[in-house]
């Protein structure tokens, strides 16, 4: 868990504040009461900058199919997928079908 600090607590404390950031923490620092910056290691926003490009997402979902058995991600889409839905379909009907 990290620790909230205004910007002039943290004008004040930047040294020990970085230590933290070092040790794993996170630190929000806050003007009027509202967040303007997160300090984080830049290690950890690298690794996730990483996680969360496109490519990362997408290697790491065919690898859980993979180790999961799973040789598609959609093994059946319906003919009539996209067919348009009927202009009196209401939500009581889906209900008491059971879709």
């Amino acid at each position: 868990m990290g620790i909230v600090v205004s910007i002039r607590e943290a004008e004040e404390r930047i040294a020990e504040l970085l230590q933290r950031v070092r040790d794993g923490e996170h630190v929000v620092v806050t003007e009027d009461g509202k967040p303007i910056a997160n300090l984080v290691s830049a290690t950890s926003s690298a690794e996730s900058a990483e996680a969360r490009s496109g490519s990362g997402i997408l290697e790491r979902s065919r690898r859980w199919m993979s180790e999961h058995g799973f040789d598609q991600a959609f093994p059946y889409v319906a003919p009539d997928f996209d067919a348009p839905l009927p202009e009196t379909l209401e939500f009581d009907e889906l209900h008491a079908s059971g879709r």
